[in-house]
């Protein structure tokens, strides 16, 4: 396994294309910049370079996060993880530099709710390592939501060193275990391996005052009485959600860096590459929001034919009408894979999620071009849920354009399609 314990998250390979990407683009606004004022001004190319500062600055920001926040909060039992949600960190964070750490961590412990915890759970049904402690993470979550702390914070603990034992044959309390992955957020040495030693500690004397860190010794030992409480069982909860996101990476394979033969480069290869790069950088340059509107420029209900080809619209429409057939496979063709799971796996989960929820009709209120890579769309939803009332309900839901590989591509380029990312399952749970 590869030492990043000097690394930070920002490293990661993912994080670093990205910077990358970044960087090369901030070079040519710097440069369109510095021409216009020697009077080489061309609106045309600076109109679409003015968004550029802000897409860099947003993007920096989310690379930025995991570290900050695992810089505020590691050591009160919290660490970033692939699917916690971005908007709470970043809100937890702000309040954490504003020295109101205590506001941070109420905002952090509502985040775990029975409408979230409900989600994670069906989520943790694709970890081959979890399936048979379900049942017993349901009766924890029931007794979370009653508030009978005193017997689901055990019960929950026992389940994150069982997992972990099943996949690493070492559980999650013991300095023996790799907690770390390649290319992970939860997985990095900031995260799961320092919350482990968090949670390890030695607690030799008996004590009935309260505690807000899940001191696994003192809570299974009878040492820690003062354990039963939200906070207590909301960071056991976030430790097992973060598991699930490093199990999920392990299962698939990724724990360790791919192997890569070395390869010297032949001019002709060389020369491709820059000429790739060279597109792309055009494509950026001259990507423009579409000004499109509902009812005028699409239908704002239809079928897959009545969208452009190639469209994130598109892409929407056919989800939905997936979701109508209760085609789960075909669903999840069109979900942006982060953890790159198997189609047969992912289906499955999909099918949990969308279990009992009968898509009824839809209706597209507005598409928005953010970015060459993201479009953000609204749409209005109407289901019924285990044949009950009708439910409706207004979301936004992103969708990317990128590779096979979940690299981001530039609108126009080949071999990228548009996927809907996850946010969209929040909404209709």
């Amino acid at each position: 396994m590869e030492d990043n314990k000097k690394r930070e998250i920002r490293d990661n390979p993912s994080y670093v294309e990205l910077s990358q990407t970044i960087n090369s683009i901030k070079v040519i606004f710097w440069i369109a910049s510095f021409l216009e004022k020697f009077g080489l001004k061309n609106e045309k190319l600076l109109n679409p370079l003015k968004k550029i500062p802000e897409l860099a600055e947003n993007a920096t920001r989310m690379i930025n996060l995991p570290d900050k926040f695992n810089s505020h909060f590691a050591k009160k039992g919290w660490i970033a993880y692939e699917s916690m949600n971005a908007e709470i960190m970043e809100k937890a964070i702000e309040l954490a530099e504003k020295d109101k750490i205590n506001d941070a961590e109420t905002l952090l412990v509502e985040y775990f709710n029975e409408k979230n915890l409900n989600f994670m759970l069906i989520r943790m049904r694709g970890i081959n390592a979890f399936k048979p402690r379900e049942q017993l993470a349901q009766k924890a979550l029931e007794d979370y939501l009653e508030e009978r702390y005193h017997a689901s914070i055990p019960v929950a603990l026992m389940i994150i060193d069982g997992l972990v034992n099943d996949i690493e044959q070492t559980g999650f309390f013991t300095s023996r275990t790799d907690l770390t992955a390649w290319d992970s957020i939860a997985g990095h040495s900031s995260g799961l391996q320092e919350l482990s030693k968090l949670f390890y500690k030695t607690r030799k004397k008996t004590s009935t005052e309260e505690i807000y860190i899940p001191y696994r010794n003192g809570i299974l030992h009878g040492r820690d009485l003062g354990y039963a409480n939200k906070i207590v069982a909301a960071k056991v909860w976030g430790a097992l959600f973060a598991i699930g996101d490093w199990a999920r990476i392990v299962q698939a394979g990724n724990k360790n860096p791919p192997k890569t033969e070395e390869k010297q480069l032949t001019w002709r290869e060389i020369f491709q590459r820059l000429a790739k790069n060279k597109d792309r950088k055009k494509l950026i340059l001259e990507w423009k929001p579409r000004k499109i509107q509902a009812n005028k420029d699409f239908p704002i209900y239809g079928k897959t034919d009545d969208y452009g080809e190639n469209t994130p619209e598109r892409t929407l429409v056919s989800f939905m009408e997936f979701w109508s057939k209760e085609n789960y496979g075909k669903m999840t063709e069109l979900i942006k894979n982060y953890f790159k799971v198997s189609i047969g796996k992912a289906a499955g989960e999909l099918r949990e999620i969308f279990k009992g929820k009968k898509l009824e009709r839809f209706e597209i209120l507005s598409v928005v071009d953010k970015a060459p890579t993201l479009s953000i769309i609204k749409v209005r939803i109407y289901y019924t849920r285990n044949e009950e009332n009708l439910i409706k309900k207004e979301t936004e839901i992103w969708v990317v354009y990128e590779d096979e590989d979940n690299n981001p591509k530039v609108r126009g380029e080949l071999g990228g399609s548009w996927k809907i990312t996850r946010e969209i399952f929040w909404d209709i749970i």
